[in-house]
């Protein structure tokens, strides 16, 4: 009976040294293969899945040329260090290593694309390089599937054999494991020796493969419990109840701060960001110190002759975003997304510069792409991007080390303050609302001192309740903080809430920038007032004017609206109505408006749109209107019935074709 214990112990060795030495390299390379794209790739993982597939002799032999007398490895081993590697425990260390890489590269592949690469990038955008990233987030996160992963590397090499006995041989007392242990007893026809080792072998194996599926599935039940995919992305679409949503409502009041709407006409003066106080309780005395970090700096955003392009797409812009909130506005698909990336740094533009004030943040001429990490601008994605295994106070506290020493404490307190998020500070990221991860986010960006905010959909993924509920703490950032805002949306009423810029996007183009209201009202071309949502568009024929006003033909019906816009020469126009500009009278009721336009109108259907009602008419030519419920009841409106519609004539929006 050979040593049972002496070969146990020396497997065990071998197979500890073996995973130790190529952890370091598989996690590397498996990240690598996860995020990382370059010529050459499918190569380097065909290589290193080879050892999976040929006949681990022919690993054996590969490492015993290579690592031999005569072999490169082998003489620079021989010549630098004075040490031999075939036949020795080394060899054995080394064959197990070769056989169980493969497995632990996969692995750490796995593990890393289940990390959502956009929690590495808001980690960039919140200040952290590459490797505090990579240490902080993307290991952290990865660190089960990388455990098993480690663990099943380690269960192959307690097996090895083939590549073991070509570079190692079968020397008692210096390369025996316990798989060779089993072949050299076999071979001596002791069966009973033999099957012993067989017996410690396959109860070590079952052990650590039994720890590997442990980890799997715990794993996969933090996933779900940590706010993952499934369990945050489902509470995010489920409707809110009522107590939700008065608690995300009442959120101020619960931190020690009443809310209240913005008013325009506020009296100017210090506040967290050094912009405009509105009356809110939360107001700063005038002798507080300011928070390092916090004061307010006007920054214009520009962009000159910026090109990106993937695939069929292309986007192309020159602007100056310069207000305190610039939405950015379109329908899916129109490169909002991929602007606000570009500001951000996470991509990297073709051609054209990107200033922030006087900072180039890109130019692709001179070669500048300056990293997301030092760029100073917050970043808030739709889902938010907490990281899962931090509390609230923990994703708070990555942040704000970017933030200048000096008033951190102050600015957390405040910013927390201001989003009603100061009893969330110790619970986890999965086991918050969607509003409440939306507030979180929004904190943990501001925290970090940005020069200017950039929010990408954050209410796309909120149900109607939960969107009401933090448009009062949006707005307040807005107004007290004094930190220049890129607000990505596609609906109407975010960014009449929110925003006093609009520029409209389509197709990677810039369509119009001009203010909220002047978009809405004075769309620049037929496409800006489809993608903005007017009701109302026709063509029409100019037949003349007086000043700003105008005369149009309609389908033989004549309007009249402002052309003040219109160059000169075309009598071809676009005519724009708003539902909202339209009012509805009955037929011979007395009214007392200076409006122009009157026309006798047959309800031709009506649509219910929860409070509002879409009311379609045929005037001639097709016209909406918007009322009220109550209002449609009043007038007791059906298909059919005919009404009178009034439209002022600045309400007519002549737009050249």
């Amino acid at each position: 009976m050979p040593d049972l214990l002496q070969i146990t112990l020396f497997t065990l060795l071998v197979a500890v040294l073996s995973t130790a030495l190529i952890l370091p390299p598989g996690v590397a390379l498996g990240w690598l293969l996860a995020r990382r794209n370059w010529r050459g790739k499918v190569l380097v993982e065909t290589f290193v899945a080879l050892p999976l597939v040929i006949p681990p002799v022919a690993t054996g032999l590969v490492l015993l040329k290579l690592f031999g007398k005569h072999g490169p490895l082998g003489v620079l081993c021989q010549g630098v260090f004075g040490v031999e590697i075939v036949f020795t425990w080394k060899a054995v260390v080394i064959a197990t290593a070769a056989m169980s890489l493969p497995l632990l590269v996969r692995a750490a592949r796995v593990a890393f694309e289940e990390v959502p690469e956009r929690l590495e990038q808001v980690a960039r955008t919140l200040g952290a390089g590459p490797w505090r990233t990579f240490f902080t987030v993307s290991l952290p996160l990865a660190r089960r599937g990388l455990a098993a992963g480690t663990v099943l590397a380690f269960a192959r090499a307690l097996g090895e054999f083939g590549a073991t006995v070509m570079i190692a041989g079968m020397i008692p007392g210096e390369t025996v494991t316990l798989a060779l242990g089993i072949y050299h007893e076999v071979q001596l026809g002791n069966d009973s020796a033999a099957l012993g080792l067989l017996g410690v072998s396959v109860a070590l194996a079952f052990g650590a493969l039994a720890l590997s599926e442990r980890l799997l599935r715990r794993k996969a039940e933090v996933s779900l419990v940590a706010g993952g995919r499934s369990d945050s992305a489902e509470r995010l679409r489920r409707p809110a109840t009522a107590e939700q949503t008065k608690a995300e409502a009442n959120a101020p009041v619960m931190a020690g701060v009443k809310p209240a709407p913005p008013s325009e006409n506020a009296a100017p003066s210090v506040a967290l960001g050094g912009s405009r106080e509105t009356g809110v309780a939360n107001r700063r005395p005038e002798d507080a110190p300011v928070p390092a970090g916090t004061e307010a700096c006007p920054m214009v955003l520009t962009l000159c002759g910026v090109c990106w392009s993937a695939g069929e797409f292309a986007l192309e812009l020159t602007a100056d975003f310069g207000g305190r909130v610039t939405g950015l506005f379109g329908v899916s698909g129109s490169g909002k997304s991929t602007l606000v990336e570009l500001v951000a740094g996470l991509r990297r533009p073709k051609a054209g510069r990107i200033l922030l004030g006087d900072e180039v943040l890109d130019d692709g001429e001179a070669g500048v792409h300056l990293a997301p990490e030092r760029r100073r601008i917050g970043f808030v994605p739709q889902d938010g991007a907490l990281f899962p295994h931090l509390t609230v106070e923990g994703n708070l506290r990555f942040a704000e080390r970017r933030a200048p020493l000096e008033g951190r404490p102050q600015r957390r307190e405040l910013i927390c303050a201001l989003l009603g998020i100061g009893g969330l500070l110790n619970r986890g990221s999965g086991g918050l609302s969607g509003g409440e991860r939306q507030r979180v986010a929004l904190a943990r960006a501001l925290v970090s001192a940005p020069r200017l905010l950039l929010l990408d959909e954050p209410l796309a993924a909120l149900d109607a309740a939960r969107k009401e509920a933090i448009l009062p703490h949006l707005r307040r950032v807005r107004d007290e903080l004094g930190i220049p805002i890129l607000f990505v949306s596609h609906a109407r009423e975010e960014v009449l809430a929110l925003c006093d810029q609009l520029a409209v996007l389509e197709g990677g183009r810039l369509l119009q920038h001009a203010p909220v209201a002047e978009v809405f009202r004075r769309p620049a071309s037929d496409a800006v007032a489809r993608i903005v949502g007017v009701e109302t568009v026709l063509p029409g024929r100019l037949l003349g004017g007086e000043g700003a006003l105008a005369a149009v033909e309609v389908a033989g019906v004549r309007l009249h609206g402002l052309a003040d816009q219109l160059p000169a020469g075309s009598d071809q126009v676009l005519v724009s109505i708003r539902a909202e500009d339209v009012m509805l009278v009955r037929c011979g009721e007395a009214t007392h408006t200076s409006a122009r336009n009157r026309w006798r109108a047959t309800v031709t259907a009506l649509v219910d749109e929860g409070v509002l009602m879409r009311v379609e008419l045929d005037c001639g030519f097709p016209l909406v209107a918007r009322l009220t419920r109550q209002a449609a009841a009043e007038f007791e409106l059906v298909p059919g019935c005919e009404v009178v519609a009034l439209v002022k004539a600045p309400s007519v929006h002549l737009i050249a074709r």
